[in-house]
């Protein structure tokens, strides 16, 4: 899980805080897309560190799907519904491995 969703994740469950809006006229802002703004502002600039970076790239691989809105809308629609995208998909794989 990436610094940003960890963040995010902590922070959805607390109420947003008030924040200065961009302007700077020293109003509180009460928007909450200015205020997600400006936390995922904050979540992207908490650098992983050089021990983190080594194992990921010792231990993971990154897989990247391309999925066109028209031709796939029912793939789309399915991974909406589903709580985790790699849980499901790596559950489908490994129910495909199993039957083989």
């Amino acid at each position: 899980m990436t610094n940003l969703k960890k963040c995010l994740k902590k922070k959805s469950k607390k109420a947003l805080p008030l924040t200065e809006p961009p302007n700077n006229k020293g109003r509180a802002c009460h928007h909450p897309s200015i205020a997600y703004l400006i936390i995922e502002m904050r979540c992207l600039s908490i650098p992983d560190s050089k021990a983190k970076k080594a194992w990921v790239k010792a231990n993971t691989t990154r897989v990247v799907l391309n999925l066109n809105h028209n031709t796939d809308k029912d793939v789309l629609l399915k991974l909406d519904e589903v709580p985790s995208k790699q849980g499901y998909i790596k559950s489908l794989i490994r129910q495909d491995v199993a039957k083989t």
